[in-house]
């Protein structure tokens, strides 16, 4: 066989990832980044190592969202056409997985830009040595962590998509124990890659290692929990997206869960029957939403996310406090209309 050129034109490679470009363009949060300025206070990454490390959890998170509107068959996205709706689902499907391993090859680059960075007349001998003697683990780390954190985002989206097809209302640990492999994944993803990545420091125990971890573990659930309580309850939000679309899509929120249980418990199944249907007709879900009130289950999530909100900053002080966290938790708080 003749050899083929495997090389592509910048054209065609610019067609091909044009569904991310697209929903990168759209505004968002920014909640993973600024959480990853926030941690490098304590793990003191060189500047352009940290703001690697963000490229690559936003290639992730924007990448994973194209997987997301395909499966929950969404129409918005950050308040315009979701990318399957303007470039088709093959294309986006592709484009998704394409960028999933651009993320993954810039993830392996990191340990050499670390080295390369520590060359700098400017930086300590010691730091030299150290990226320089543990290239090799520290690439190996980041692959595994890489690894093991993709296929945990994957089961908690799995779980996801499960319940809903199946039917099947999970309970509130069911929820906890999804939330944290799916919307914790990338935040923990960021986490471990920075603390791979960290020069030596005596601050830097296991210990310390797991308080870290607990608060970016409790600040995804957080988010996940805040963010269920809005889509039924924020009109901000639904201008952004359709309105109550965990509906539509047949999701088990938390808002939902709650009510369903609730509901059962006095043999009303009405919420459970109206969300297999995946209702699209306004004056049905505002029906929905007000049997979620019935129940007490808006209150009970907003009292969840007051709680979370808390055991976010019990954490936060035992490690020392964050100005960029705080900020993070005021403008997500901000959104429910409440003082963090």
């Amino acid at each position: 066989m003749q050899q083929v050129n495997k090389s592509i034109s910048p054209t065609t490679a610019e067609e091909l990832l044009a569904p991310f470009t697209h929903v990168c363009s759209l505004s968002s949060k920014g909640i993973r980044s600024k959480l990853v300025d926030a941690f490098n206070a304590w793990f003191f990454l060189p500047e352009a190592l940290a703001n690697e490390v963000k490229v690559c959890v936003d290639m992730l998170h924007n990448a994973s969202l194209l997987i997301d509107d395909i499966e929950d068959g969404s129409e918005l996205r950050r308040g315009a056409p979701a990318a399957h709706r303007v470039f088709g689902t093959p294309l986006t499907l592709n484009c998704a997985n394409q960028v999933y391993f651009i993320a993954l090859q810039k993830v392996m680059s990191l340990p050499a830009l670390a080295v390369a960075l520590s060359n700098d007349a400017s930086s300590h001998p010691s730091l030299r040595e150290h990226y320089t003697s543990n290239l090799a683990s520290i690439t190996v780390e980041l692959s595994r962590i890489f690894t093991e954190e993709m296929i945990t985002l994957h089961e908690g989206q799995g779980m996801d998509i499960l319940w809903r097809d199946t039917y099947r209302c999970p309970s509130m640990d069911e929820y906890d124990t999804m939330v944290l492999k799916k919307t914790g994944g990338l935040f923990r993803l960021a986490l471990r890659m920075m603390m791979t990545l960290a020069p030596p420091h005596p601050d830097l125990t296991e210990e310390r290692k797991q308080q870290f971890t607990l608060l970016v573990e409790t600040i995804g659930v957080f988010f996940q929990t805040l963010d269920d309580y809005l889509n039924v309850s924020n009109e901000q939000y639904h201008q952004n997206k359709t309105f109550c679309e965990d509906l539509t899509e047949g999701k088990f929120s938390y808002p939902i869960i709650h009510s369903v249980h609730v509901a059962q418990a006095m043999c009303d199944q009405r919420l459970f029957h109206i969300l297999k249907q995946r209702p699209t007709d306004i004056a049905v879900k505002q029906f929905c939403v007000r049997l979620m009130e019935e129940t007490g289950s808006l209150e009970a999530t907003r009292a969840r996310v007051e709680s979370l909100r808390q055991d976010v900053y019990r954490t936060l002080d035992t490690i020392g406090g964050s100005p960029l966290i705080d900020e993070c938790m005021q403008k997500m708080c901000k959104l429910m209309g409440v003082r963090a």
